[in-house]
């Protein structure tokens, strides 16, 4: 749409968790696929085209747990989101600004670089 950029009439996604005593891991990969855009603009008539294309991403995290005895009390997580800096492209014909995305087609960040600590008391 002309206000709120492409949206694909599906995606993918599929992820693998492995785990081995207090070490696990998480591995995830999403896809879009393109996106044909046609608008008709009245009352001229005018009609823009464009076409946005597929975008995969990866995202990878591993995980420590730490536990006394049988009580699991801290986890720490480090990790990255789009692991590959994967960006979609412009939409060619939304003219939206307003969105934190910066009008990018499929509202992906770029690569994202975090660490998470958990802690139960």
């Amino acid at each position: 749409t002309p206000f709120n950029g492409a949206i694909p009439r599906w995606s993918a996604s599929s992820s693998l968790d492995y785990s081995h005593g207090p070490f696990s891991c998480f591995v995830g990969w999403q896809f879009t696929p393109p996106v044909n855009i046609i608008e008709q603009e009245s009352p001229s008539g005018v009609i823009r085209k464009g076409v946005i294309p597929e975008l995969s991403t990866v995202d990878l995290s591993a995980s420590y747990s730490l536990s006394f005895g049988n009580i699991s009390c801290a986890k720490l997580t480090f990790g990255c989101s789009n692991l590959f800096n994967r960006l979609s492209v412009l939409d060619p014909i939304s003219n939206n600004t307003s969105n934190a995305d910066i009008n990018r087609s499929y509202g992906y960040p770029g690569r994202f670089i975090y660490a998470d600590l958990k802690y139960s008391f």
